[in-house]
C-alpha cells in the first residue's frame, strides 16, 4: 500500500454529470455486463478515493471476480480514476442496498433493475436490527 491508496478525488457536479453520461455509453458497448448501478461518495457528490460500480453479469460470465478485474482495469485505463466494481449477485444485503440506493446507468432489462430494489431494500431493514445486536451485545 502506497501513498497513491490514500489520494481522494473531487469532481465539480458538471464534470460528475459528464462523466456518468459517457459511463452509460462505456456500459452500453459491454454486451456482458447486465446492470449497472453506481454508488457511494461519488454519487453523493463528495470527495471519493474509487468511484463504486456494482454490475450483475451476463449469464454467460464464467469468472465474474476475473471478469470485475479486467472491468475495472478497462475503466481506469479509459477514464483515469481509481474503480471499484462489485457482482451484485454474490453481495450481502448492505451492499446491495447501497447500490440500489445509488444511480442506475445501465440495464438490458429495467424489471431486473426493480426486481433488485424490491430484494435490496428489505433485506438490509432486516438486516441491520441484527447488526447492531452484534456490535452492542449487552445493549
Amino acid at each position: 500500500m502506497g501513498i497513491a491508496d490514500f489520494k481522494v478525488f473531487a469532481l465539480p457536479e458538471p464534470e460528475r454529470d459528464r462523466l456518468v453520461v459517457m459511463l452509460a455509453s462505456f456500459f452500453r458497448a459491454r454486451p456482458e455486463v447486465e446492470l449497472v448501478f453506481l454508488y457511494g461518495p461519488f454519487v453523493a457528490g463528495r470527495p471519493f478515493r474509487w468511484v463504486e460500480v456494482g454490475v450483475e453479469w451476463a449469464p454467460g460470465v464464467g469468472d465474474p471476480d476475473r471478469a470485475a478485474a479486467l472491468l475495472e482495469r478497462a475503466l481506469s485505463h479509459t477514464y483515469g480514476l481509481r474503480w471499484r466494481v462489485m457482482d451484485l449477485r454474490g453481495a450481502g444485503p448492505i451492499t446491495l442496498w447501497q447500490a440500489a440506493s445509488g444511480l442506475l446507468i445501465h440495464t438490458l432489462d429495467p424489471d431486473r433493475a426493480v426486481d433488485l430494489c424490491r430484494r435490496a431494500w428489505p433485506a438490509a431493514w432486516d438486516f441491520l436490527p441484527k447488526l447492531r445486536r452484534w456490535l452492542h451485545p449487552t445493549g
